[in-house]
């Protein structure tokens, strides 16, 4: 049996059940014999349905937060009676449908879905495999959605199903306690590479689709130190069963975390790359740490889910961003990255979010609600004037918060324990936690008021003072170069034949001048230019100097002219520092799992 916590914590148990005798709720076949022309079949069928039988389909999946729309895949819908007579069924509207079925003692609700979209991780179909994400195929019948749900297959053949869900009692079929935890528990179809290995208990899947040059033993062997470091965080596990998904192919990348498993996807070079090999592990360690961190507990805004609609929270910040402050660290912990090497990372994404134009305009909480419009939403080039990630701020967030707790109790307590109290607190079945019980639990670890800097850093904009929290354990962030460096505030981009305006920065002097995206650029001070030539320009320019662009924009000429100003690059060296205390030495081992490193 797998237990795991499901996704409505209300009037629901904790369990993946196997298939018992009684009715599911909504029983699947999942036909698969147009496989290899993108095309899978679904055929939804509820036994004693009533006067109306309503079907409705995700807007968007668990883990993205984003409106997707999967009912524009539906090709054609129909519905039968349980002597296969028709019923009438009606559209209500983008992702719904409502069948007639007065009289009928069961309804089959059936509908062609076009799987074609393999790198958001949704449903993707070919002669190689079936991939189907629940929230993309599966429709909910709402009256049903916390009952037992169960998925047949018809076609397999040779093919192999892997996936989070329990095995049914009859062949080929694969159940779930509820709706929610179906649409949360992605499953692979096809020919595929397995891999198991035990760890505390838990029985752990590595399930590979596509070219992985890895032998069994080294992924398994870097899979459970991951697994490890993660279970010694939480020291305590909910589920009995985890599966890892993999896609090896060109041209995709990225993950999501699900209940008791994942779907991450890379180029088949991350098994042969020394450097791509560990970002991929990074993503590796992020998606298993989304097992406690959103998957058990999340923001009381996307609990339970709502699957019409975005579903609001100032807290995205905690699910991904802090969450992103481990996946590079526990490597480190692991002696999967070295020491060096991590805190060049680091270094980079301060720079990145002390680099953000949109840091001074947007907090981290208005990113986190507003992430279903400006990060998963429609792009805007505008959004990098006034947004912030939610991953990067929240990961150096995360780093500061790590910091001022070791550094308030001598290092007796870090951010580790308010990652183990929260989901002791607040697991998903008693139901989401407040930003206040959050910012409680933080000054509780830290024995100290934290109100001063969620207001300062979270709720508001100011700058973390990182140089002096870094101190704690034994680090010192520095400038790669205090010097101004000359900035015009405009990026071009050479396309089409053409050269023009990709990106322009807030109040600098391209802005001031009046430049605006998609101008076509063809001179700088009369000599023919393209974006490789304006990188050079800019390279050889001192502050102060005049520079005057040819531009065209609706096919009308003019000048536009403005002063090269200055501005410090937000490059940094994070460096161990020459001469440590002895407490900085032990908080620097306790936070990064590994001795304080000796010169030769």
């Amino acid at each position: 049996m797998t237990t795991i916590r499901s996704s409505l914590f209300l009037l629901m148990t904790a369990i993946l059940l196997p298939a018992c005798a009684a009715q599911p709720g909504v029983d699947y076949t999942v036909r698969l014999d147009r496989a290899r022309n993108q095309i899978v079949r679904i055929e939804a069928t509820i036994d004693q349905p009533g006067e109306k039988a309503e079907f409705v389909l995700p807007t968007w999946r668990p883990g993205r937060y984003g409106i997707l729309d999967f009912a524009a895949t539906v090709r054609t819908f129909d519905a039968v009676d349980q002597s296969g007579q028709p019923l009438p069924v009606e559209k209500i509207r983008k992702n719904a449908w409502v069948v007639d079925s007065v009289g009928a003692e069961s309804v089959t609700f059936g509908y062609d879905i076009f799987a074609n979209e393999l790198g958001l991780r949704t449903r993707h179909a070919d002669d190689s495999h079936v991939f189907l994400n629940g929230s993309s195929i599966f429709v909910m019948n709402p009256d049903r959605r916390l009952d037992e749900h169960i998925v047949r297959f018809d076609g397999l053949g040779d093919w192999q199903v892997a996936s989070g869900l329990a095995k049914a009692d009859s062949e080929n079929a694969l159940v779930a306690a509820n709706f929610d935890v179906l649409v949360d528990s992605p499953i692979e179809i096809g020919e595929h590479r397995l891999i198991e290995f035990k760890l505390e208990d838990v029985d752990f899947e590595i399930v590979i689709w596509g070219e992985c040059a890895k032998t069994d033993e080294e992924l398994s062997d870097d899979f459970r130190k991951i697994a490890q470091a993660c279970m010694d965080i939480f020291q305590s596990n909910h589920f009995d069963r985890y599966v890892f998904l993999i896609h090896s192919a060109d041209g995709i990348g990225g993950g999501t975390e699900h209940l008791n498993s994942t779907i991450m996807q890379t180029r088949p070079g991350s098994f042969t790359s020394e450097s791509r090999y560990r970002g991929f592990l990074g993503l590796v360690a992020h998606e298993f740490f989304h097992t406690w961190n959103v998957k058990n507990f999340r923001p009381a805004g996307i609990t339970p889910y709502d699957y019409d609609k975005e579903n609001y929270t100032t807290q995205l910040w905690v699910a991904e961003g802090s969450t992103s402050y481990y996946d590079d660290l526990l490597l480190a912990r692991t002696g999967q990255r070295s020491i060096q090497n991590y805190l060049d990372a680091v270094a980079g994404s301060i720079g990145s979010v002390r680099g953000n134009p949109g840091r001074a305009m947007t907090t981290v909480e208005q990113a986190s609600y507003d992430a279903w419009l400006k990060f998963w939403g429609p792009s805007s080039p505008d959004h990098r004037n006034t947004n912030v990630s939610i991953y990067t701020q929240g990961h150096i967030i995360s780093l500061a918060l790590d910091m001022l707790i070791r550094s308030e109790t001598q290092g007796v307590s870090s951010f580790d324990d308010v990652m183990r109290l929260m989901n002791e607190r607040y697991p998903y079945e008693v139901g989401g936690y407040t930003p206040e019980q959050f910012q409680e639990t933080v000054a509780e670890v830290a024995g100290t008021s934290v109100d001063e800097f969620f207001e300062r850093h979270i709720s508001g904009v100011e700058q973390i003072p990182l140089e002096d929290l870094l101190r704690t354990v034994g680090l010192e962030l520095k400038l790669q170069d205090p010097d101004p460096e000359p900035f015009a505030g405009v990026s071009l981009s050479d396309s089409g034949g053409r050269t023009v305006v990709s990106r322009i920065y807030d109040d600098s002097p391209a802005f001031e001048a009046g430049l605006i995206l998609d101008d076509e650029i063809v001179s700088a001070d009369g000599v023919r230019l393209d974006a490789g030539k304006w990188t050079d320009i800019l390279d050889d320019s001192e502050i102060g100097d005049l520079v005057t662009l040819g531009v065209f924009r609706r096919g009308k000429y003019r000048e536009v002219q403005f002063k090269i100003d200055g501005k410090v690059s937000q490059r940094y060296d994070l460096d161990l520092t020459d001469e440590p205390t002895e407490s900085q030495r032990v908080h620097f081992e306790d936070w990064i799992g590994q001795p304080w490193p000796e010169d030769d």
